[in-house]
């Protein structure tokens, strides 16, 4: 065990601790050869996307990032990969972890304390994305979204304090996600690339944002 001078478990030691106690949707996977994939979309080369995307990034004022569960790179039905080629690249950041202290991951934290900042997580706080203002003086919106499962979503969000932070929005939508081929919790679940379409169409007064999420997952079925 990983101790300190004075006899403690070490900050180190209680992270990993931490990761091994918090597996409860996570399984053991074997190493199997993959399908050749394209480089630029992930997808394997014979369902490739890149025909289906943007011939130019959508231009947005929005900073998005995606926290992503370690997990959540691996699978084959993560749209992430995707999204970050329908935005500009200064524009979209992911951040991969499960557990996300103040010691690790300080950008985090300081992220979390912006004023501009928007979690966009349905908990009983949150309000309508469709009811923020636009951003206050020119500064434009910082968009968080959790990416994972919908358990993993959950535990980072209940195990990580920086969360509770910022101000936390929801989507109002009636659209059914057109990502079929991954199990939702409900009908008016949406994957990562349909959720940040949705808000950003919201945040950046642009209904039209939506219609390219929603293309890239028809053709994702």
């Amino acid at each position: 065990m990983m101790m300190t001078e004075d006899g403690k478990s070490s900050p180190e030691f209680l992270d990993i601790l931490y990761s091994y106690a918090n597996e409860e949707d996570e399984e053991i996977r074997v190493p199997q050869n993959k399908r050749p994939s394209c480089s630029r979309c992930s997808r394997p080369i014979t369902v490739c996307l890149c025909p289906y995307l943007p011939e130019k990034p959508v231009a947005i004022e929005t900073n998005v990032y995606i926290l992503q569960h370690p997990l959540e790179e691996s699978r084959n039905l993560t749209t992430v990969p995707i999204l970050c080629e329908c935005l500009p690249t200064d524009k979209v950041q992911i951040i991969k972890g499960k557990k996300f202290s103040l010691r690790r991951f300080p950008k985090v934290a300081e992220l979390m304390k912006s004023p501009n900042t928007l979690l966009l997580y349905p908990d009983s706080e949150a309000e309508d994305i469709e009811a923020i203002p636009q951003a206050p003086g020119g500064q434009p919106y910082n968009l968080v979204l959790l990416d994972g499962t919908w358990g993993q979503a959950k535990g980072m969000f209940l195990h990580n304090e920086v969360f509770s932070w910022p101000k936390k929005v929801k989507l109002n939508h009636s659209t059914k996600s057109k990502f079929v081929i991954r199990t939702q919790p409900n009908d008016m679940s949406l994957s990562t690339l349909e959720s940040t379409a949705v808000a950003l169409a919201a945040l950046e007064r642009r209904p039209e944002i939506v219609d390219v999420g929603v293309k890239l997952c028809t053709e994702c079925v």
